[in-house]
């Protein structure tokens, strides 16, 4: 009995220390580098908002898979770091990273803060734009 009860605490232990350093992962200069609902960004669009549209993903993935917004720029993830010179007119706007599920979209948005852009990234990707489409 009692080894099911320290068996137990350690494993929460473990799932807090995992908690933990996946918030640590998302930090960016003690931020949480913050999503855009779907809502939000719809409305923000709708209303003119100055955002950049950042297509993060690869030349294959938006040939294949074209998107029914009007992207600013398509910088591939893996080539953002050596092309975020692209952005540098940019640097006032909130950029809106953008990616099929979020995750790479994610990574973008949390690299360009580190940079001093104001990024996002649009929560569950474009995949959220294609679920309210087929809804």
């Amino acid at each position: 009995m009692i080894s099911r009860v320290i068996g137990g605490i350690a494993m929460l232990l473990v799932l807090a220390g995992a908690i933990i350093l996946s918030a640590d992962s998302l930090r960016d200069r003690g931020q949480l580098v913050a999503s855009i609902p779907l809502a939000e960004f719809q409305e923000q669009l709708a209303y003119g908002d100055d955002l950049v549209l950042l297509d993060i993903r690869t030349e294959a993935e938006a040939k294949n898979e074209p998107i029914n917004l009007a992207v600013d720029l398509l910088i591939p993830l893996q080539e953002l770091p050596l092309r975020k010179g692209e952005l540098i007119g940019h640097y006032h706007r909130t950029i809106v990273a953008l990616c099929p599920n979020g995750q790479r979209s994610r990574e973008a948005a949390r690299l360009l803060r580190h940079e001093g852009y104001q990024a996002t990234y649009l929560e569950n990707g474009l995949e959220s734009l294609d679920k309210e489409a087929g809804s």
